[in-house]
């Protein structure tokens, strides 16, 4: 229901600073999203380039490093047996590497 021709609509001053601030505090929590989102993609994509210029090798990136002749026949079998065991290495459960019990009461 609209205010009737030839009515005007006045506002305190107190109603126009609640306004204000809540405007004001509203561009400072979507300023300060804005920004965080920003860093946090900004950190994501510079993540995956270090991923990519970690210096570790593929089994593919050696394949294609011998087809190139870029490394012997040896040396890609030897790379190629250390990827294997070192994923292996990985996968497998490791052994405890704790020093042995002190327990006097053995």
């Amino acid at each position: 229901m609209g205010a009737s021709p030839g009515t005007v609509n006045t506002y305190s001053v107190e109603d126009v600073w609640v306004w204000g601030v809540a405007v004001a505090a509203g561009l400072v929590a979507l300023s300060g999203g804005l920004i965080f989102l920003w860093r946090r993609f900004k950190r994501w994509t510079m993540a995956a380039d270090e991923s990519e210029e970690d210096g570790a090798f593929t089994l593919q990136d050696l394949r294609e490093m011998k087809a190139r002749g870029d490394i012997t026949e040896d040396e890609y079998e030897r790379l190629r047996a250390g990827i294997l065991s070192a994923v292996r290495g990985a996968s497998t459960p490791r052994e405890d590497k704790r020093p042995p019990s002190l327990d006097l009461n053995d």
